[in-house]
């Protein structure tokens, strides 16, 4: 038998009684007796295991389609407990009740699962200020005080992920997670600047600045509310204060007309 046989082979007996979570390189490798490198060689490498079975006509007995929904679970509770560097992947294995194995079937590593999560995260936070600014009339005091209270309210709902949020940034000396968080950081302020940019043709924001210089503020002041909330700088709390910090964001920090 040759060795493609044997990794067929193994491939149909591994499917037979196994989740599809799995089924790693690893494991076709060991059963089928040859090494890692020819299994990578015949399926095309881990991306391509799940076409190849396609062509074998191959399909595991045990589907385990919420394998990923349930690794995004246990890494959030995981990476909130213990953070970045306290985190690990065999801990997070643990959590979701799978083989260290299984998790790498589908994230090449802890930053790559870490990331997902992150991104994830930005995207729900993202669609709360987008429903907040849609279902406005106006970019007026009252909208400006929603978007930023959801940002210090999602801080205080999950002050973990925060707290994370802070250690990654101490983070970006490492090449990798700079270039993940600053992906994050300019799309929070493309979308900012969209939002401002709209309101503008609406005639509902100045428009003797640029967008990206109102986006650039909004984003700094959200930046320091998450800061100052996570930490309790001030009293009273930041919500009580959210008025008259948009007051002076929307008409500037100068005397009162009526003082």
């Amino acid at each position: 038998m040759n060795k493609k046989s044997q990794v067929d082979d193994a491939i149909g007996d591994l499917a037979a009684r196994a989740r599809v979570s799995d089924l790693t390189l690893s494991a076709i490798a060991d059963a089928a007796c040859v090494s890692l490198p020819t299994v990578r060689k015949i399926v095309g490498g881990k991306n391509g295991l799940r076409a190849y079975m396609a062509e074998l006509g191959v399909r595991p007995s045990i589907e385990d389609v919420e394998t990923p929904e349930r690794l995004r679970t246990a890494a959030k509770q995981v990476f909130a407990a213990h953070g970045y560097d306290g985190a690990s992947l065999d801990d997070i294995a643990a959590a979701a009740g799978m083989t260290k194995g299984a998790v790498y079937h589908h994230f090449d590593s802890k930053a790559e699962l870490f990331w997902a999560l992150a991104e994830e995260r930005l995207a729900r936070q993202m669609a709360v200020a987008d429903s907040a600014t849609a279902e406005a009339a106006s970019w007026d005091e009252p909208t400006l005080q929603k978007v930023l209270s959801d940002v210090v309210q999602s801080a205080a709902a999950d002050q973990d992920w925060a707290r994370l949020h802070f250690e990654i940034l101490s983070r970006t000396r490492d090449p990798d997670a700079r270039k993940h968080f600053l992906k994050q950081e300019k799309f929070i302020l493309k979308r900012l600047t969209e939002m401002v940019s709209a309101a503008q043709k609406r005639g509902d924001a100045r428009n003797d600045v640029a967008p990206e210089a109102i986006a650039l503020t909004i984003a700094a002041v959200g930046e320091r509310l998450l800061q100052y909330d996570m930490l309790k700088v001030t009293e009273p709390d930041m919500g009580t204060l959210l008025p008259d910090m948009v007051k002076v964001l929307m008409g500037g920090a100068g005397p009162s007309e009526n003082p």
